[in-house]
Formats: structure tokens, sequence, C-alpha cells
């Protein structure tokens, strides 16, 4: 099933997203997988679920539920509250103002590769979203095999990656600049010395560019493509990893990744050593400690300031918890079919939730993709 959804990708089928019931029994017959009982264990802080901004499926810059997104996935925060969204069917990249104000940043709507202002830029499949001090936006531009750089004014360059674009494009090739290659990019993460790290999902690899433009291999080894990945931790390319998407870096400088294909959230230390941080490795819905919970393709991932890692359990349309003693437990979210409801965490539905931000209060903002909906959600107090 795993790499039916990667052939979506591959093939920018990816206006097509779906989400499944729980436990349906020909899946677990078609993909010889063991699928967990639906073990709930909401997390002590009691949340509230609302839409801040997103409609019906479309494209419009308008003020909060009168805007419209089509399959929007990854997100950033800036220090003013401004939210970056990547409106992946739209081929652009929005802001939205912390009263709700929709524009867009960048991109024209068509598919293409364009730098240049952001109103004449073109994109393909943007995804991962990440800020750097200065302002700058960096783009995983997933279906272009490139990480895209927006400046503060609004231009658009390209930062890493090169070669052709498409389904027959990327690869794998460290270097300098457009020298390096990449193979489906989608998470982002930067560092406080301005490294920023990306998962780079087809080549199971995650990379690290320095902020002069220099392409490395952090983490991750073997093969690229449907043929490769799979499950190692250990010291940098020694470790491996399968179809990783989201990244968040703690104030440590460990980086942590929805290793997607292999259902488990991954530790990286800032030396290289990979290890399970949680998550079992079998396809299902348990929470509990981290060495026996079970995630279905987790997607997105954000870290608050008392390092709690939040997880968009994309398959099973729920936010995860991790506590940094690697509980796990649900924040919201109640069906596993998902849906489409705001209110209490465990009486909201979601979508196929992908990219995750938080703000300075604390709260988290989620790409709720199927809905078209960026989401909300408060911690009350």
């Amino acid at each position: 099933m795993d790499a039916l959804l990667r052939r979506r990708d591959i093939f920018s089928l990816r206006r097509f997203h779906f989400s499944f019931p729980p436990r349906f029994l020909a899946l677990v017959l078609l993909s010889g997988c063991f699928v967990a009982w639906d073990e709930t264990i909401y997390a002590d802080e009691a949340v509230s679920v609302s839409t801040f901004a997103g409609g019906t499926r479309g494209h419009a810059d308008e003020l909060g539920a009168a805007a419209r997104f089509y399959y929007p996935e990854g997100l950033a925060m800036d220090a003013a509250g401004n939210l970056y969204v990547a409106d992946n069917g739209n081929e652009r990249i929005r802001k939205i103002s912390p009263e709700g104000e929709v524009s867009t940043l960048a991109g024209t709507g068509a598919s293409g590769l364009v730098s240049g202002p952001g109103n004449v830029a073109q994109f393909s499949s943007p995804k991962g979203l990440a800020l750097d001090a200065a302002g700058n936006l960096y783009v995983a531009d997933s279906n272009n095999h490139r990480i895209r750089k927006i400046s503060p004014e609004g231009a658009v360059s390209n930062f890493a990656g090169g070669g052709i674009t498409g389904p027959l494009g990327g690869g794998f090739v460290n270097g300098q600049g457009a020298e390096a290659r990449f193979y489906y990019p989608e998470g982002l993460a930067i560092d406080a010395a301005g490294n920023l790290y990306v998962a780079d999902t087809d080549n199971h690899r995650i990379r690290k560019i320095s902020p002069q433009g220099v392409v490395s291999t952090f983490a991750g080894g073997g093969l690229s493509g449907s043929i490769g990945g799979g499950f190692a931790n250990g010291q940098g390319t020694e470790a491996r990893f399968r179809y990783p998407q989201g990244l968040a870096i703690d104030a440590e400088g460990n980086l942590y990744v929805a290793d997607s294909g292999n259902h488990r959230i991954r530790k990286i230390s800032p030396e290289g050593e990979v290890a399970s941080f949680a998550g079992n490795g079998m396809p299902g819905y348990a929470d509990g400690p981290g060495h026996t919970a079970h995630f279905h393709s987790p997607r997105g991932l954000v870290l608050d300031t008392a390092g709690n890692l939040y997880v968009a359990d994309s398959w099973h349309n729920r936010i995860r918890k991790i506590s940094p003693g690697r509980e796990v437990s649900t924040l919201a979210g109640e069906r596993i079919s998902g849906g489409y409801a705001n209110g209490p965490g465990h009486r909201a539905l979601f979508s196929s939730p992908r990219g995750m931000a938080i703000n300075a209060e604390g709260n988290l903002y989620v790409a709720d993709s199927n809905n078209h909906r960026i989401r909300k959600i408060v911690f009350e107090k």
C-alpha cells in the first residue's frame, strides 16, 4: 500500500489524496501487515479545534473561512505570527496574517519551474517549508526536485538542486547548489546556525545544506526509489529510512524525523547518530509508551518549548503528542476514518492532516489537507 501511495506522488497524482477507515480487513490481507487495534489515550490537556482559514476547495485570497486552498501541505510560522502555507494543489505559497487574512506570496497557479518575483514564479507540488532568522522562506519544491528560496521581498530563486523535473527527474548527488540532486524532497527544518535539513523522501535520506548552499548527506544510505529504503539505527549513512517526510529540530540540535514508510518517529543527534524515538514499526494506531505505540505514515512534526513533539498522524486523521519521556497520546481527532468537525479535541475531525506549525503562544496550526483548510488548536487554560 505504501508503494501505491508513493506511485501516486511520483506520477504527480497529488490531487487525489486518500483517507481510509480503520482496520480494513482487505487492506490487512493485501498488505500482509499487522494493524494495531484502536487504543486511544487522550492527552491531559483540554484543547479546542477551530478553522483558522479555508473552506471548500479552490483558490481565493480572502479573510478566514472565505479563503480557499487546494490540498495545503507544509506550514511555517514567523516571529510576527504570520503563517506560510505550501498550497500544494494551487502551486502557490500563501501567507496568512495573525488576523486570518490570506494572500499569495509566490506562484502563478501553473505548475512549472520559474524563478523571479513572486507574481511570476512557478512551483511544482510545493511541500515542506522552513524560515531562517533573516526571514528567508525555503520551499521543498518536490516535483522539481529542488529547494527554492523566497526572500523577504518575495523574490524566488533556486537554492539547491538541479537536473530534470517531473517523474523522470531526480537523483542523488551531493555538491554545491544546482550541482546537487534530490528526489522528491518534502520536509524541511533549519537549525540555529542556518543549516537547512531536507527529508529527501525518495532517496530515503536526510540531507544537509549549509548556509552557503553546500549539500551533503546527514543520515541515511542505501538505494533510492521504490526499491530503496529500509530500517536501521546507527551513525550517519549507516542508518536507513523509508520515505522520510516531516522534520523538526529542538534547541539542542536534535533532529526528529517522521519516518513515514517505517511508521516511526526517529531522532538524530547533532553528531548524526540515528535512534528510534517512538513507534514500533508496525502500521497501526495505539497510544502508550514510545516503544509500543503505533503510527501509520506519520507526516508533519512540530515541537513546543517544553519539548513535546506533535505528530500529524495523517493516515489516522489525528494529531498525536509525544512527551519528552516518549509517552504517546492523542491530542485531537476522534475517528480514524476522519471527516470535518470543530470542537473539543476528542470530538474534532481531520482529513489527512499534513504540515504543522506553532506560534509564540503555543497554539498549533495544522494543514488539514483533504479538508482544504488550516485548522487551529488552542490549549485551554
